[in-house]
């Protein structure tokens, strides 16, 4: 009886994992027809594009990079595999997209330091851990 329950429940859990894998795959979708409506419909008018709009396209690619950071985590995790060192690599694409689009007015020079920490500290456990593990 509890053997079967553990059997639903794993099967339950892989079933939950590949519908989180579907929901990333239609957001990845989204995103790059967003992207693509975004650019065309700030080119419409004119073959240049304003500072204020690629901050904007930018904001969307790297979005984008994490979504698929997080499609690889979850497809790891379903299937078993390592998923520490993909972690990491979705963490550091995630700062670093803060650090490209970071906005210094709002923010103010504690932002940056803080940003710059955050990325040292994911550098640095990195290569600590992959060394540990042997990446």
């Amino acid at each position: 009886m509890l053997e079967k329950a553990a059997q639903r429940l794993v099967r339950t859990v892989t079933l939950i994992q590949f519908i989180i894998l579907g929901l990333l795959v239609l957001l990845l979708f989204l995103g790059i027809v967003n992207f693509v409506f975004n650019l065309f419909t700030f080119l419409h008018g004119y073959l240049y594009l304003t500072a204020k709009e690629i901050h904007q396209l930018l904001d969307i690619v790297l979005v984008l990079f994490i979504v698929i950071e997080l499609f690889r985590i979850t497809l790891a995790y379903a299937y078993g595999k390592e998923i520490l060192q993909v972690v990491f690599e979705a963490g550091f694409v995630a700062v670093v997209r803060k650090m490209v689009l970071y906005e210094y007015i709002d923010y103010g020079i504690w932002g940056a330091v803080a940003l710059a920490v955050l990325l040292f500290a994911i550098i640095v456990a990195y290569f600590l851990i992959g060394k540990t593990l042997k990446w």
